[in-house]
């Protein structure tokens, strides 16, 4: 190979510009070469084709194949087509505005200017000398992918016995053709590529080290044979700087017992994944080989290391665990949030098919005629299966999933008895193993580069490195050394490459630069500190969060379908409850994560969603968040009970929370504002305490939150319980009852009057959208049985009691509207769909929350609409009585919740004593299933509604009561 085509080398050589100019000085037309498949407006890129073809003769290699060399410029043309597209459809645009085209109709107009304008070599040298960018760009990207394919098939040669003997050749296996993996070009080209030979098999070159690679399949293979499974065969030849992989083909597998095994195997390699801290196995990474997942690439490996930073909060320390934890890698269906908001997810087990990104992308309209123009749109991702199947039979879930949590579980076990394996691990790691390292989305610096192939970025470079700089600075902080080296990487038309080595903190590029001190611990520290905390406990927290992805046994009971006469059958026995809210409280307090100085707490909570499954840290409301928290350890700590040792957990929390009410009033954020999810829940929250404790302190800032609660209300555009100015109503009324201000009682006034000019009449009465592109609803949650609670409550003390009472009535009316004689029941209008008629019977939507909001109207005596609501009463009790109640014990939609309404109903407080023998059964299990901490979907709203079995005098949160 000559000395100016060298690999190393960091600039494109003057030479290469003067081949192109040589080649472009003969006055003459391009033609098309016959065997290569042109794409849109492609003749523009043949003078760049015979470029690399004088790049390739100056190598002096052996003699190519023709099939070899064809797939060289293929490849080369493909990369650099994508650069120039939006030019070169400007410049057709321009042409036949100012000169013309030829052609009775846009398509002959088309083929006349790629035809007879664009393959002429003057006309070429115009545009680049216009676009001075874009020459630049096409120049660099065909030398250094013609070094980069000239140098794979060099080291195929140079490596040809090593290949042999790993691979099995046979003599004289030769490369046949280059086939881009459609991955991402780091610096000087380098990206993965699959090779065809001609022994009609295929290898996969990859230009990193590997070695992380070979320590991933390793302990696989180790942990496949202590379980007597047959091995996984992936061949890798470690070849330092680059490695050869062996290709594996998608194959299906042909007895259930294999994909038992498949199963099994991802249990096994997310357990691995786990402890090498490996990230990225998303669903493209996957090829799916009969019994036996591979990951393609777990390049992205030992990332547990964090960029230096104090963890002041507990949220920063627990997104931390988080980040280190098996929701992290990949495999599990997990969202995350992209740009905009929108989450995505691209994991392996995921159910969502059809997913859009948070990024519009570029697409040619009128293709093929001289119409053609640039639009964007959102880009959608179809995602396949990636289980694999039987002849079109797919093994039940949670058959597959009680095999992955085995594959988990065992493979866990093994390691945590068993320290001989990582003895071996880290003589590896302690020679210098390279794993890449993100510290951005791929597709956002997909996005990024392609907004700058824009040609108006084509002509200044200055004006295109700019452009880089805003975005990147908008987008996400990043400290200058990190930024420089992603502007030098997207300037060349390449994707950023960031790795760090096992025993330096260090983070680099490919070009060898350095930011010492990025990470706090060198990974192998890190993969230490991993390895020592290897315990029973840690395993019970993987396991939790796993189930929990999975969407296994989120708070159900083992005894299905609980009966009304369940409910009501017994009075129970207080040394029961006692038992299970000790235990209760001892899941709850062992799940709690802390900051590093102890004075902030918080909790892991799956977050309800119909299509995926989110675990975040909580946030500060009752709904399930720490206000939540806050009530039922006080319910606890001052209960007859008197379990003094959460007093401490007591004080921790109305620290943080009073902390959150000087940060609230002084910042005066626009949240939502509702009673149960915004910030009125804080307000009630206080309110509860108050009423627990008779401590004024928690009226005090009850006051100072409530003011500043009423400067946003006017911003918040949703009306319901849940989260909007409903619950403000029902919050403001409390505040008028403790304290006697007059001024609460005009603030009700202004809501309910906002609420009638935002009111929708429909159906002869009139509701309030809380939900876009959605009618109405029904309901407490976001419905209008939470607003007729609310209004109602205001009657105590709101003066215009006739219009008021006027208002209820015509929310009666619209609700009742919606009662479905078929199910006898209040349909939930947020599904109407074969699989779900909308027939509830929770607080938040369906029978029992519309008993509620009626019976309040009962205690009131209001004759006007006491009719109406006495029959509502009468139908929502017989649906309550003739119906199963499900599974669920929470207080949302939920056993508790339904219960705590019937003791409403019920004056005669029959407890169930078959309930607290069903929650005490569940515990049993507590490190087998999942469990969400929070108040109205997790286990202390179940120990608040235990607690006010005993304790009667405790608030029904379900009504705002205090």
């Amino acid at each position: 190979m000559k000395k100016f085509i060298d690999f190393n080398r960091m600039d494109v050589s003057q030479d290469v510009e003067l081949m192109l100019e040589e080649i472009l000085s003969n006055n003459c037309q391009f033609k098309k070469w016959s065997d290569i498949e042109y794409g849109i407006l492609g003749t523009f890129y043949t003078p760049f084709l015979i470029l690399a073809q004088k790049l390739l003769k100056k190598a002096e290699t052996n003699k190519w194949s023709q099939k070899l060399e064809k797939s060289f410029y293929q490849v080369i043309y493909n990369d650099i087509e994508k650069i120039g597209i939006r030019t070169l459809i400007l410049e057709m645009n321009i042409y036949k505005t100012t000169k013309g085209l030829k052609g009775k109709n846009s398509t002959m107009e088309y083929n006349y200017y790629i035809n007879e304008v664009l393959n002429d070599s003057q006309y070429i040298k115009k545009i680049l000398y216009k676009y001075p960018v874009l020459k630049k760009c096409l120049i660099r990207k065909v030398y250094y992918d013609s070094v980069y394919l000239i140098d794979i098939y060099t080291k195929y040669h140079l490596e040809y016995e090593k290949l042999s003997k790993l691979f099995h050749f046979s003599k004289n296996v030769q490369l046949e053709s280059f086939i881009d993996s459609n991955g991402d070009a780091h610096i000087n080209g380098r990206k993965v590529y699959i090779l065809e030979l001609s022994n009609k098999k295929k290898l996969v070159y990859k230009p990193r080290d590997v070695s992380v690679e070979v320590i991933f399949y390793n302990i696989l293979n180790y942990i496949e044979g202590s379980f007597n499974i047959k091995k996984s065969s992936l061949r890798i030849l470690d070849c330092g700087d680059h490695g050869w992989s062996e290709y594996i083909r998608s194959e299906n597998c042909n007895y259930f017992s294999e994909v038992r095994l498949y199963y099994r195997r991802i249990g096994i390699i997310l357990f691995i994944a786990y402890i090498l801290g490996v990230r990225d196995l998303h669903y493209e990474n996957l090829i799916i080989s009969g019994e036996s997942p591979f990951f393609i690439d777990t390049e992205n490996s030992l990332v547990y290391s964090q960029k230096v930073d104090i963890l002041n909060s507990a949220e920063e320390e627990a997104k931390k665990f988080l980040s280190n934890s098996v929701l992290n890698i990949g495999i599990l269906p997990l969202t995350r949030e992209r740009m905009n908001g929108i989450k995505v997810d691209f994991s392996v087990l995921g159910q969502v098919e059809e997913q859009i990104l948070p990024i519009k992308v570029p697409y040619i309209v009128n293709v093929g005629t001289s119409d053609m123009k640039i639009a964007y749109t959102t880009k959608k991702i179809i995602k396949p299966t990636c289980v694999p199947d039987v002849n079109g039979q797919y093994l039940p879930l949670d058959v597959g999933y009680s095999e992955l949590l085995k594959g988990f579980r065992d493979s866990y076990h093994l390691f945590m008895e068993n320290n001989a394996i990582w003895r071996r691990v880290f003589e590896e790691l302690n020679n210098e193993v390279k794993s890449r390292y993100l510290i951005n989305d791929t597709y956002i610096y997909s996005s990024l580069l392609n907004s700058s192939y824009h040609p108006k970025l084509m002509v200044d470079e200055k004006e295109r490195t700019e452009f880089l700089e805003r975005v990147l600075i908008k987008n996400r902080y990043q400290n200058d050394s990190l930024r420089i080296m992603e502007i030098s990487s997207l300037e060349n038309c390449e994707i950023p490459y960031f790795y760090c080595i096992s025993y330096k903190k260090s983070l680099f590029d490919l070009n060898g630069n350095e930011v010492k001190d990025y990470f706090s611990y060198t990974p192998i520290e890190l993969l230490t500190f991993k390895l020592k905390k290897l315990s029973v406990y840690d395993f019970r927290i993987q396991n939790n969060f796993i189930t929990a992805a999975l969407g296994l046994n989120n708070l159900t009971l083992y005894t299905k379908n609980v009966t009304y006469n369940m409910l009501r059958n017994s009075r129970v026995h207080y040394k029961n409850i006692n038992e299970t809210l000790y235990k209760i409280a001892k899941i709850i307090t062992e799940r709690a994560v802390f900051n590093a100085s102890r004075d902030e707490v918080t909790w892991f909570i799956k977050k309800p969603s119909k299509t995926s499954k989110v675990i975040e840290p909580c946030d500060l409301y009752i709904y399930n968040g720490l206000a939540g928290f806050a009530i039922f350890y006080y319910s606890l700590t001052y209960s007859q009970l008197k379990k003094d040792e959460y007093k401490n957990m007591c004080e921790l929390i109305k620290k943080q929370l009073f902390r959150y009410t000087e940060e609230f009033i002084r910042e005066l954020p626009h949240n939502r504002t509702g009673i149960m999810n915004g910030e009125a829940s804080i307000v009630y929250c206080y309110q509860i305490l108050f009423k627990i404790t008779k401590k004024v302190q928690f009226i005090e800032f009850a006051k100072k939150h409530m003011n500043g609660v009423l400067q946003i209300a006017k911003y918040d555009m949703q009306n319901d319980w849940l989260a909007g100015n409903a619950g403000v109503i029902v919050v403001l009324v409390n505040m008028y009852a403790i304290t006697k201000n007059e001024r609460y009682i005009n603030a009700i006034q202004e809501l309910i009057y906002n609420m009638v000019r935002k009111g929708i009449h429909l159906c002869g009465g009139i509701g309030w959208k809380s939900v876009e592109n959605l009618p109405p609803l029904t309901g407490v949650a976001h419905g209008n049985s939470g607003v007729i609670m609310a209004l109602t409550k205001a009657l105590e003390v709101f003066p215009e009691k006739n219009s008021l009472i006027k208002l209820i009535k015509d929310a009666l009316v619209y609700e009742n509207y919606n009662y479905n004689k078929k199910f006898n029941n209040w349909r939930d209008l947020r599904t109407n769909t074969v699989n779900d008629n909308g027939d509830r019977i929770g607080w938040c939507n369906g029978a029992a929350g519309v008993l509620l909001s009626r019976l309040e109207i009962l205690r009131l005596k209001i004759p006007e609409i006491s009719d109406i609501a006495n029959k509502d009463v009468n139908k929502a009790y017989e649906k309550i009585k003739t119906s199963k109640i499900g599974d669920d014990l929470c207080l949302c939609h939920g056993i508790m919740g339904i219960n705590l309404i019937l003791d409403e109903c019920d004056k005669t407080k029959l407890k169930s004593y078959k309930l607290v023998e069903i929650i005490q059964h569940h515990l049993q299990n507590e490190y087998e299933t999942e469990y969400n901490m929070g108040f109205m979907t997790g286990l202390s709203g179940v120990g608040y509604a235990l607690l006010s079995f005993i304790n009667e005098e405790n608030p029904n949160v379900l009504k705002g009561e205090i």
